[in-house]
């Protein structure tokens, strides 16, 4: 640099901030089956209302809400906030006085977070439109997008890690168990793993890495896999990247495609081409690089304010940027392609903590990210020299995104037992009836039943018979594969079925099990054991075991006592009767006494309860007389 002159200015940096909400939490609700939830995400239901605890929910944050749909009647946003919490607490007595049930969607999202603001934030209580974040959507900015034209902010997440991961988990895990990797194993393994991952991968890493598992101590347990998978996948990391060498970075994540980021950086390739090609071909200056430049388009509103013609007047204007509500980013992640970019959800309420998404399918991951969204207010000069007007505009800007929270729309409650089974002869078709009913089920996703048989308790049991009357437009597979010789497909659910194979000589065990949309099965219901009585012409049942006995272990709830109840004996006149015991008090983990064996102090102790003392029954089977023999314990030391 010569004496006297000036370097080029440096670029401006623009701080812009939003609070953002950190606490995002998400739940998937299944409440009952419809045959398209494999495929609908609408989100459009007939029977979607609210519940007397959102109305709660609502009105204790009225004062914020304005011009709130209750979902029972939408209020007038010209009525004053007085009245319309009078309104909508009236709407809940009403549905607390009535006792009326709301029916819920069938299947929703719900979304938990904390909105306390810091005390740096501030709210607004402003009156806005119905809808009004919905209708400016399109105007909202990020924090992200104020980095100017020479940067592009990234979020690395890759919601899909586990699954990417469970093929290399499973494959170590089968050759090495629970134990520490031998020499030999780790490179077996090698080689398995160099056979299935791209050529691009090493076969000298995977080596090295394997038969160094036993110097390292790695152990890899069985349990918990999937949660430690699932950890992995919210570890979320957000870049700023430099256009000039954007793509080039971004690139290197798809050489080989089961490689972290692969699938969340594929679909932004082609924009960060554009970028970095347009970076690196340009060689004139851009005002945009050093000018901050807001086109009026963006506004909400613009204002222009023609007495502010000096320095001390623009001094004078205070800005604004007050929070107005939030918006949750949704993700759709199917498992055979790439991410689908869902509708934003949009919530104009500054002091709402929770949501419901109701459009999704079921079966489906999902990834919820939430920001807050701020008006707002600053003061602006006119780039046109010759009017040099200034205005204020008004602007909505949202915070940084939270991690990205991953939901699998799946639920995992296997129905119950089948109901009123019982068991009866067909005397017109000469076979054994047996007849049930549907379990309670509020999900009322059952959609399969199962009649199994077995000779006996020592043998596990025989499917006979399976019922399939499942309505599903895209049917989840099954976990067991029956043979389709058994399978009886229906149009709706058939709860009899009549074993032409029971003989009046036969005797037979039979049990029913329930099935659900998702391939969860009940437990065994009650098991009757039964036969033909040819004399009496009837059939004879007996309940065997009771039911909810898992299909591993169909004798779990076997019926039988655990003490046989009589002593037979022949021959003898005397009998002895020795009390030797192996303990003679036992306590319970607090040290209390549980009072197994009662004792007397002494003989004619008044302290003596009436329950303290045993009583043997004798019965002369042959004189048909009896003697009872009372027996009472003593001891020195009282056990309490």
């Amino acid at each position: 640099m010569t004496s006297g002159s000036l370097s080029l200015p440096s670029k401006q940096i623009i701080s812009v901030d939003a609070e953002e909400i950190s606490t995002l939490t998400v739940k998937f609700i299944y409440n009952f089956f419809t045959p398209d939830e494999g495929i609908n995400d609408s989100g459009n239901f007939d029977d979607i209302t609210t519940t007397a605890d959102d109305l709660v929910d609502e009105v204790t944050t009225i004062q914020t809400l304005n011009n709130s749909d209750f979902s029972v009647g939408t209020i007038n946003p010209d009525v004053s906030l007085a009245e319309r919490s009078r309104i909508a607490a009236e709407k809940i007595r009403k549905l607390q006085l009535n006792n009326k049930i709301i029916r819920f969607a069938p299947r929703y999202v719900e979304l938990n977070w904390n909105s306390a603001l810091n005390a740096n934030y501030i709210s607004s209580t402003e009156i806005l439109p119905q809808n009004f974040l919905t209708d400016n959507k399109d105007k909202i900015l990020k924090e992200e997008d104020f980095w100017g034209n020479g940067f592009t902010n990234v979020l690395f997440q890759d919601v899909n890690v586990d699954k990417k991961t469970t093929f290399f988990l499973n494959t170590i895990q089968q050759a090495i168990g629970n134990s520490l990797v031998t020499t030999q194993r780790g490179l077996d393994l090698a080689g398995s793993l160099n056979s299935e991952t791209s050529d691009e991968v090493n076969q000298e890493f995977l080596r090295n890495t394997t038969v160094q598992f036993l110097n390292n101590g790695y152990i890899f347990p069985k349990k918990n896999k999937e949660e430690i998978l699932k950890t992995l996948a919210k570890v979320a990391t957000s870049v700023t990247i430099a256009n000039k060498f954007v793509y080039s970075l971004a690139s290197t994540t798809l050489k080989n495609t089961t490689t972290i980021f692969s699938d969340e950086i594929s679909p932004m390739l082609q924009d960060f081409l554009s970028k970095q090609n347009a970076a690196n071909t340009s060689t004139a200056l851009s005002q945009e690089e050093y000018d901050i430049t807001l086109d009026e388009t963006i506004g909400i509103s613009v204002r222009e304010l023609n007495n502010l013609r000096n320095k001390s007047d623009k001094n004078a204007f205070v800005p604004e940027a007050k929070r107005i509500g939030f918006m949750i980013e949704k993700t759709e992640y199917p498992s055979d392609g790439a991410p689908i970019i869902k509708d934003t959800i949009f919530i104009q309420n500054t002091m709402a903590t929770k949501a419901k998404d109701s459009a999704v399918k079921y079966g489906t991951r999902y990834g919820y990210k939430i920001r807050s969204i701020v008006k707002a207010k600053i003061l602006v000069e006119d780039n046109d020299p010759k009017t040099n007007n200034f205005y204020v505009l008004e602007f909505l800007f949202a915070s940084k995104a939270s991690e990205n929270i991953m939901i699998d729309t799946e639920e995992y409650i296997a129905p119950t037992e089948v109901a009123d089974f019982k068991i009866g002869w067909d005397y017109y078709n000469k076979a054994a009836r047996l007849t049930w009913s549907f379990p309670v089920n509020p999900q009322r996703d059952i959609k399969y039943f199962q009649i199994f048989r077995r000779s006996s308790i020592n043998e596990p049991f025989e499917l006979i018979k399976m019922y399939d009357f499942n309505d599903s437009l895209l049917p989840f597979p099954l976990i067991e594969t029956p043979d389709s010789v058994l399978i009886e497909k229906l149009t709706s659910p058939k709860s009899y079925y009549l074993d032409k194979e029971f003989k009046k000589d036969s005797n037979y065990i039979y049990t029913i099990c329930a099935i659900d949309a998702h391939g969860y099965s009940s437990n065994y219901c009650i098991q009757f054991q039964c036969y033909f009585d040819k004399y009496a012409n009837k059939m004879i049942v007996k309940p065997i075991c009771l039911s909810g006995c898992p299909k591993t272990y169909p004798n779990a709830n076997l019926i039988r006592d655990a003490f046989v109840d009589t002593i037979r004996d022949s021959g003898h006149k005397q009998i002895k009767i020795m009390f030797n015991p192996e303990y003679l008090n036992v306590n319970d983990s607090s040290g209390n006494s549980l009072k197994v064996l009662r004792y007397a102090k002494n003989v004619g102790d008044p302290e003596t309860k009436k329950d303290s003392y045993y009583k043997f029954q004798l019965i002369n089977t042959d004189l048909q007389t009896q003697e009872v023999i009372t027996i009472k314990l003593f001891d020195e030391i009282i056990r309490r």
